[in-house]
């Protein structure tokens, strides 16, 4: 088990912090964790997680810190080791094109890559899906091929178009609708991650995988044109690694 450090974040809160990495072993550690803790819904009001922390927040004031934390601490070494399971796997579309994508000439020039470059390096890997934040339906991928890392805008950009694809960091990820943003657009997709009056709003979660597929202008009209009528849908396949 990794070094989880536990520490009071409010009278009614603590946060657990792993090694600060994008890495599938912490992710797959803290969702043990939180299914594990989760049950006691007595006690907890809400739980919440980013890349390698878990917030948690309790109903009442913590009584006494030491002694929570040393539960928590019971919980994290009971921890059964398995193996990291992703119920889906998605494939989504997306057409990489300056004319739907003004930061694309940008982006290419500050990295000192072709577009046929930067396009094998984004479609090559399997992105995890870590968490969904900033935005309803903003999923924060990990796996970016770190030759195409680029630190975000130094200034934002006061309109990012939804269906963005964009990379902040070593992160790539969707706009899922239209918004403010620092993070560089490099390819569209029609495919919408937030739907508010589903169900289910996003279909993605946390564990997924999700793959980007680079299509012509055609197959994107294609696949706009499914969605209107009804005749497209986005599929997934069962998946582990």
């Amino acid at each position: 088990m990794l070094k989880v450090k536990i520490s009071r974040y409010s009278v009614n809160a603590i946060l657990l912090s792993w090694p600060k990495q994008i890495s599938p072993s912490i992710l797959n550690e803290m969702t043990q964790f939180i299914r594990t803790v989760q049950n006691d819904k007595q006690s907890i009001r809400d739980i919440h997680h980013a890349y390698h922390e878990v917030l948690i927040q309790y109903k009442k004031k913590i009584k006494s810190f030491q002694v929570l934390e040393l539960d928590l601490q019971n919980t994290l070494n009971n921890l059964q080791k398995v193996k990291s399971n992703a119920s889906s796997l998605w494939t989504v579309p997306a057409l990489y094109d300056e004319a739907l994508v003004p930061d694309l000439p940008l982006y290419l020039q500050q990295k000192k890559l072709r577009k046929s470059e930067l396009i094998q390096l984004h479609t090559a890997p399997v992105y995890t899906v870590y968490f969904t934040g900033f935005l309803p339906g903003f999923l924060y991928l990990g796996g970016l091929d770190n030759a195409l890392a680029l630190d975000r805008k130094s200034k934002p950009s006061p309109l990012i178009k939804k269906g963005t694809v964009a990379i902040g960091g070593s992160q790539t990820g969707v706009y899922p609708q239209d918004s403010p943003g620092g993070w560089y657009g490099i390819g569209y997709t029609p495919i919408s991650f937030f739907e508010a009056q589903q169900e289910t709003p996003t279909w993605a979660k946390t564990g997924d995988l999700i793959r980007f597929e680079s299509v012509d202008k055609n197959e994107i009209e294609r696949i706009q044109n499914g969605i209107l009528d009804g005749t497209y849908s986005l599929k997934s396949t069962p998946y582990e690694s």
